[in-house]
């Protein structure tokens, strides 16, 4: 794929959410406050699926996964971030 330095983090970016911190332990609420408390704090979240993008396989035109096994089916092709699609 042929992209840009911003297109390439988006690509790889994963869901993220807040941390509820009802879930934790009081030690770890504790220590949290007194992270707050501090300058560089940043708000702890947790990672909800590993990739908030996909290649859109129907727009390339790939439905085979067996034609995978005789080699790269788009090997002469370079494509950019518009066969890339958010998951939803």
């Amino acid at each position: 794929m042929k992209l840009d330095e911003k297109e390439t983090s988006k690509i790889v970016e994963a869901v993220e959410a807040k941390v509820d911190t009802k879930t934790m332990t009081e030690e770890q609420q504790k220590m949290i406050k007194e992270q707050k408390k501090e300058k560089n704090y940043q708000e702890q979240k947790e990672i909800v699926s590993v990739r908030k993008y996909k290649i859109d396989l129907e727009k390339i035109g790939f439905s085979d996964p067996n034609s995978l096994l005789s080699g790269q089916p788009f090997g002469d092709k370079v494509f950019d971030f518009d066969i890339v699609k958010k998951i939803d």
